[in-house]
């Protein structure tokens, strides 16, 4: 059975949680153009090849190749979301999630490393939260990392992903505060945004992120409310001083 995701000598993975976000990760060249249904066949074989890991991880890398983001969602559409009678050509989520782990921790491509990322996030569980974190930790992945934690069932994944906001900056940061909106219902992650999302980040940053977290965690209620902390209004405050900037120059 694959279980937890750890690294293999050799693997892209190995690479990245030795070497954070200094890993050489390989050249990443431009996709092949395919179409959905190519890619999808290509996931199909991947999974079904198993229990051979080496025909698995060859169809999960060429089918690593040949992904765009526009690809990737029609992929993850057909592969993972029920539809009617949608049973009778579907491939079990669980040999899906059991080749996207596969690849995860045996891939030495950035391509394929990309694609598993998207497929463990939305089948995995609490065991892969390690793998995705680090994966999200280097520059080149982060976009990927950070959105497998946010689709992430567990939550532990919204765990990892306040602890990449504490981590992060620039670019890196206004991903991982991108993931982290849409649970800001979850008063740990409201609070996070308010008190830590923009302190140390550029204006150009801020200016991106400033806005919606303004109005998605009230920050004009919070900025003057005695009944949160001083660091939380303080943090609400300069997110409302960040969006304003924003909006006097648009």
């Amino acid at each position: 059975m694959i279980g937890n995701v750890i690294g293999v000598p050799g693997s892209l993975l190995e690479r990245i949680e030795r070497d954070g976000a200094a890993a050489d990760i390989g050249p990443d060249p431009e996709p092949i153009a395919a179409a959905p249904e190519e890619l999808i066949a290509l996931l199909r074989r991947a999974a079904t090849a198993l229990p051979d890991e080496s025909a698995s991880l060859a169809a999960w890398d060429e089918a690593g190749t040949c992904h765009t983001p526009e690809l990737l969602d029609a992929a993850r559409s057909a592969l993972t979301r029920f539809t009617f009678l949608s049973f009778l050509k579907a491939v079990p989520r669980r040999k899906l999630r059991n080749a996207a782990r596969l690849a995860l921790r045996t891939t030495r491509h950035a391509g394929s490393l990309r694609l598993a990322a998207a497929f463990v996030g939305e089948l995995g569980d609490r065991p892969d939260v390690p793998a995705l974190e680090a994966i999200a930790r280097h520059p080149a992945m982060t976009l990927h990392g950070a959105t497998a934690l946010a689709n992430l069932i567990d939550w532990h994944g919204r765990l990892a992903l306040l602890r990449l906001l504490a981590s992060t900056d620039g670019d890196q940061r206004v991903l991982v505060i991108d993931r982290l909106l849409p649970h800001a219902k979850q008063a740990a992650v409201r609070l996070a945004l308010v008190r830590d999302a923009v302190p140390g980040l550029s204006e150009a940053h801020a200016a991106e992120v400033a806005a919606d977290i303004a109005g998605i965690c009230r920050c004009g209620e919070l900025a003057d409310d005695p009944d949160v902390t001083a660091d939380v209004r303080a943090g609400a405050r300069a997110v409302i001083a960040a969006a304003t900037r924003s909006a006097s120059r648009s």
